[in-house]
């Protein structure tokens, strides 16, 4: 089946135009790719949760998405992340802990390191791993570990906090 560029257009043009809510309201108002999560419900499980990401995954009805990755939330989490001391930083992991009711930021991150005479080292990356509140702020550092957030900062915080829900995994 081919598809030219104009039904193409209009397919895209289509799905932009889909609402994506949630009426809090009501159960079976979500409408958008798939059912609505609320990870405050004791009940959901990490694949609601993948279906649902990232339009429709929610703590207490707020789009989880909307919180953690608005350009404001992201500045302000890498603005912390580098007054930590690390010059650079990708975000690669999401995750909630429903017994503490905080979520779980992990990064693949550099830190900003110099020798006794003031030339930078390559200290290589390392997983650093930040509790973060409802709202998308950062609380503390978890951790960090050399080598990245897979396996080992993932294994930490999963070590730490052992009901942990994967929301993104990169």
């Amino acid at each position: 089946m081919k598809i030219t560029k104009r039904q193409l257009r209009r397919i895209i043009k289509e799905a932009m135009e889909e609402p994506s809510t949630y009426d809090l309201g009501r159960e079976d108002s979500f409408v958008g790719y798939g059912p609505g999560t609320e990870l405050t419900d004791p009940n959901v499980d990490e694949s609601q949760v993948s279906a649902s990401w990232p339009d429709a995954v929610t703590h207490n009805g707020k789009n989880v998405f909307d919180t953690f990755y608005s350009p404001n939330a992201m500045e302000t989490t890498l603005r912390f992340v580098k007054n930590k001391g690390y010059y650079e930083a990708q975000e690669s992991y999401l995750g909630y802990d429903p017994d503490s009711d905080t979520f779980v930021m992990g990064f693949d991150a550099f830190l900003d390191d110099e020798d006794e005479y003031g030339d930078k080292i390559d200290a290589g990356m390392e997983a650093l791993v930040i509790t973060m509140s409802a709202k998308g702020r950062p609380l503390r550092i978890l951790g960090s570990f050399p080598g990245g957030m897979y396996p080992l900062g993932l294994r930490h915080a999963r070590a730490e906090l052992p009901n942990l829900v994967d929301i993104r995994l990169d």
